[in-house]
């Protein structure tokens, strides 16, 4: 798998309460690629206190049980992990918010792949976008109701993340956002500035930056988080191997 990210406070002038990671894992089952994107939302204090301690328990999950459940192919059982830590973080943040007498939360958007077989989740306005050829598709409805967040992992009122399981074939990729970054720039751009890199980590990760910084020079003001993670075709890979 190829990836590739971006992490900014913009032009924000204000400490960025984005988080990210990317972890890839060998594994006797194959290439393991997990990764997030939280976005701590700015009208709650301590935004990037909530985002960064969603993705440290995921991490943490990560290693404690999604390998081994995703290589012996219990996505079933791995999902329902994935539910609880996030249902355990909303309960840890909203006693911390109740004891300090603060409001903190976060989007999230995580995706863990094996092979050709993708688990998606999703809360909030953060986004997750499938790549095939130059045209991107948004995978989940942003979680709003009359222009607020009606959902995110926090001290609110908790509302577990959607979830699907997609396929992702040879030169298809996937594109987890905030929305300082995709509300920046046109969709369609987006898919035709990425689909057209093909030398690797190093120049997706300039043609994010490149799409970031036109979006800043369009007045965005957001902090701007995006990871890529394309699969790329194997040496000896045929259609009926994929999962």
């Amino acid at each position: 798998m190829l990836t590739a990210h971006f992490w900014s406070p913009g032009l924000s002038g204000t400490k960025n309460q984005d988080s990210l990671f990317v972890l890839k894992l060998g594994s006797r089952w194959g290439e393991l690629v997990f990764t997030a994107v939280c976005d701590g939302i700015g009208g709650l204090s301590q935004g990037e206190l909530a985002s960064g301690f969603v993705t440290e328990k995921l991490i943490g999950l990560i290693y404690d049980r999604l390998i081994d459940e995703l290589g012996r192919g219990r996505w079933k059982l791995a999902a329902n992990a994935v539910y609880r830590c996030l249902y355990e973080s909303c309960r840890q943040l909203k006693a911390y918010g109740d004891e300090k007498a603060v409001s903190l939360g976060t989007t999230l958007v995580f995706a863990c792949i094996l092979g050709g077989k993708a688990m998606l989740f999703h809360s909030g306005d953060s986004r997750i976008y499938k790549l095939s050829g130059k045209r991107l598709k948004n995978l989940f409805p942003d979680d709003l109701k009359d222009g607020k967040l009606s959902a995110a992992i926090g001290s609110m009122e908790p509302k577990m993340p959607a979830m699907k399981m997609i396929r992702l074939f040879p030169g298809q990729g996937l594109l987890l956002a905030s929305d300082g970054f995709y509300r920046a720039v046109p969709e369609k751009t987006v898919g035709e500035v990425i689909s057209g890199e093909r030398r690797g980590k190093v120049g997706l990760e300039k043609r994010l930056r490149a799409l970031a910084d036109e979006g800043m020079k369009k007045g965005g003001h957001d902090h701007i988080s995006a990871v890529y993670v394309c699969r790329r075709e194997e040496r000896g890979e045929t259609w009926k191997n994929t999962v």
